[in-house]
């Protein structure tokens, strides 16, 4: 997608969080965000980044965020295994990529 000068847009966003020993009560986490989903990986607190759940949102549908379609309660609505597996590797390959050029730039 293009802006109105012509430059390249983003489809996508990495969000990150990291913990912070000012906010104890908010844990790690990184997100894939677009138009239409956000991704949402949570992680340990302090320098423990090992997964403890993860969120997907159908932004389309619930614009606020509401039904976290990875509960249980939404099985019937949630993204298949597959889906589920390529965002975790995006988001892996996203937060350690460097640079706009090579084999590890960022998309």
């Amino acid at each position: 997608m293009s802006g109105p000068d012509g430059v390249l847009l983003r489809t996508e966003n990495l969000l990150e969080y990291h913990y912070s020993p000012d906010f104890t009560s908010t844990p790690s986490w990184s997100s894939i965000r677009t138009a239409t989903y956000d991704y949402i990986e949570w992680y340990g607190y302090q320098d423990d980044m090992t997964l403890q759940t993860r969120e997907y949102y159908d932004l389309t549908a619930d614009p606020w965020e509401i039904n976290n379609l990875l509960d249980p309660s939404n099985a019937a609505r949630a993204p298949s295994a597959a889906t589920l597996a390529d965002l975790a590797s995006r988001l892996a390959k996203d937060k350690t990529c460097q640079g706009t050029t090579g084999p590890s730039a960022c998309p």
